[in-house]
């Protein structure tokens, strides 16, 4: 069967080993272009999921959304390196990539922004399905080193816990190194689409409670209950006026 994990595994390291030379040479490569190549990897791994991938330094809707919550004075999102979406068209992780010999500062600026972009990802998930019991899982390379975690509420609070490292094989030795990760990548994409049915239930629900509102009982109480899930607040580092990043209400009416 084409779309079985076995075939998809064949196929993932078989494209990792006919890219070996140009893993090699990470020091040469810039950041887009380590983007690309994980884009490729995602892309054998998401086959018939329903799961995509959006590149490009795309602009995250999730943080949009999170800055008008906010009331800052601008309504401009944060751009992704790649995002997940899934097959409702909504945001399920956030993967950022540097390049191998960027500096430590630059290094720590990109984590602080990977997780204040799945943070926003979290938050819109918690709101759709009504309930804070979701985890996103999400990846963060410098180079083709990187390493799997995990962001969930606890008590109020936001907890991001690292899970994996991973590496991209740059020769046959590593090739064995990689089976673990690999594994751990379909635990990733299993976590997702289920995440994305959970969206897709909760969001049908919502649509038959509306379309029944009419016609309820009438012994029913005519207060609205209260939520359950309450919006969070992430404070947005300042994003840069000199990329062309366009305001959520500039493309709505594109």
């Amino acid at each position: 069967m084409r779309r079985s994990d076995r075939y998809v595994i064949l196929d993932i390291v078989s494209h990792i080993i006919s890219n070996m030379a140009c893993w090699e040479n990470e020091n040469r490569l810039n950041e887009s272009k380590f983007t690309s190549k994980f884009e490729n990897i995602l892309d054998l791994l998401f086959t018939g999921s329903g799961l995509f991938t959006r590149g490009g330094e795309g602009t995250s809707q999730s943080t949009k959304r999170m800055a008008i919550f906010n009331d800052y004075d601008s309504t401009f999102g944060r751009r992704s390196d790649t995002l997940v979406i899934g097959s409702q068209n909504d945001e399920l992780s956030n993967i950022e990539f540097k390049k191998a010999a960027a500096q430590d500062n630059l290094v720590n600026h990109q984590q602080s922004k990977n997780i204040r972009i799945n943070s926003c990802i979290l938050n819109q998930v918690n709101l759709m399905t009504d309930s804070t019991d979701n985890t996103i899982l999400y990846y963060d390379f410098i180079g083709r080193r990187g390493y799997l975690a995990q962001l969930f509420e606890y008590e109020d609070v936001y907890i991001c816990q690292k899970l994996q490292s991973i590496t991209i094989p740059a020769c046959m030795l590593e090739l064995e190194l990689f089976r673990s990760s690999l594994k751990f990548m379909f635990v990733w994409k299993y976590h997702m689409i289920n995440l994305d049915n959970n969206i897709t239930l909760a969001n049908l629900n919502k649509e038959q409670q509306f379309l029944l509102a009419e016609i309820s009982s009438t012994i029913s109480s005519p207060n609205s209950p209260p939520r359950n899930v309450r919006p969070v607040q992430v404070y947005l580092s300042p994003s840069n006026a000199n990329k062309r990043t366009h305001s959520m209400f500039e493309e709505d009416q594109k």
